[in-house]
């Protein structure tokens, strides 16, 4: 399978507080966009870019927490609140809509899988992974238009695909049949609107 080449086509919202013993930042999404309406570039700019930081930012804080977080912790928070921050239906047209935007969902899905990534192979609750696979897949597939403009989009897919794999390793390793079974159903989930979506495509087979 091989990535296409061609290209395709935030309301306020305040976390602050406290997850169990983590302490969380007052976050604010800046980035209001109107359902339907039309926005200055360098307003479209400086908003994706405020959005994207702040993601980053909310990743680098909550990362050590996914390692640390006991089943009955209520640190099992945290990727609810990933989701809540990250999957905002407005995200798409802020990061497709910016000049800059593609770079910035790049900076954002390599923090996401890094983060993602350390929690699995540092012993994150089963709990927490199977509720952070549905994050990435959800979380990529709402930003593959801006993505897919990305020179890297081929190594950005790579990226998601292998921790895709991590986390059905994950089930397989601690023997948790129902996390083995969201990783491989998510996985060809996404791969399938992805083909649909000739994002993907298949790679003619060479004569001998």
């Amino acid at each position: 399978i091989r990535a296409a080449s061609a290209p395709p086509s935030i309301g306020d919202e305040q976390y602050g507080g406290s997850v169990g013993s983590l302490a969380m930042p007052s976050i604010s999404m800046v980035a209001q966009l109107p359902p339907g309406s039309g926005m200055d570039p360098g307003r479209m700019a400086a908003l994706s870019s405020a959005w994207s930081r702040v993601a980053i930012s909310f990743l680098g804080f909550v990362g050590p927490s996914l390692a640390r977080a006991q089943p009955d912790d209520a640190e099992l928070q945290v990727i609810p609140l990933l989701k809540q921050t990250l999957l905002n239906a407005r995200v798409p047209t802020l990061l497709d809509g910016a000049e800059q935007g593609p770079h910035w969902a790049r900076l954002v899905i390599e923090k996401l899988v890094s983060t993602l990534s350390n929690g699995v192979n540092s012993g994150a609750p089963l709990s927490i992974v199977q509720d952070a696979v549905s994050l990435v897949a959800k979380f990529f597939l709402q930003n593959v238009h801006a993505l897919q403009r990305h020179a890297q989009f081929g190594q950005l897919w790579l990226m998601v695909l292998r921790l895709m794999l991590l986390f059905e390793k994950r089930g397989r390793d601690d023997r948790d049949a129902e996390l083995e079974e969201i990783a491989a159903e998510t996985l060809k989930n996404l791969l399938q609107v992805l083909l649909s979506m000739k994002v993907l495509g298949f790679v003619a087979k060479k004569g001998s």
